[in-house]
Parts: C-alpha cells; structure tokens; sequence
C-alpha cells in the first residue's frame, strides 16, 4: 500500500509544479539539472531557490527544501532512479542519470 501512495520523483515534481502554478515543462528539467550536477546541498538550494523565485517570488526555501528532500528520498530507495516514457524528460533525464552513476562508481 505504501508503494500505492508514494509517486515516483518525476511525476511527484510534475504535480508540486502544477500546484505552485508553473509550468513543468518549463522548469522540471531544470530543476533536474540542478539536483544531480549541484554537488553540495548548499548549491542545490541556491539554485533552486534562484530558479523558483523567478516563478513564485516567495516561499522559495519552504518549496526548495521539499524538493531537495523528495529529491534525496527518491535516490536512496533501491531501484527507484527509472524514468518514465514522456517524451518531454525522457532524453535529457536519462543523460543526467548516467552521468550521476558514471561518477558515482
């Protein structure tokens, strides 16, 4: 059941974007650059702060910090890094990914 009600990260960025208003499309594959090339926490937060402030203006470190956490709960559960087949963040995801694990080993 609680596999049921977990969203993978992907899908689970789309709807917070949603929610806030913004267009996916626009900044989810941003914010995906920022999660796996940022090396330190702190430049994670920077820049996703930077990137929201321009669409949202405030209560950027409250939304930062859920989608650094969500970001950091997705890539430790085993198996859990698989993107799906939208065409929109499937090419540029994919890359991402691999460089993350090339560097990673």
């Amino acid at each position: 059941m609680a596999a049921c009600m977990e969203l993978d990260f992907e899908q689970w960025l789309k709807t917070k974007l949603k929610l806030l208003d913004i267009d996916e499309e626009v900044l989810g594959h941003r914010i995906y650059q920022v999660l796996v090339k940022e090396d330190s926490l702190e430049d994670k937060n920077t820049c996703l702060e930077n990137l929201l402030a321009s669409f949202i203006g405030s209560q950027t470190k409250e939304h930062t910090t859920e989608i650094v956490e969500r970001w950091n709960l997705h890539k430790n559960q085993k198996g859990n890094l698989v993107v799906s087949n939208d065409d929109t963040w499937e090419e540029p995801v994919c890359e991402l990914v691999k460089e993350e694990f090339s560097h990673a080993t």
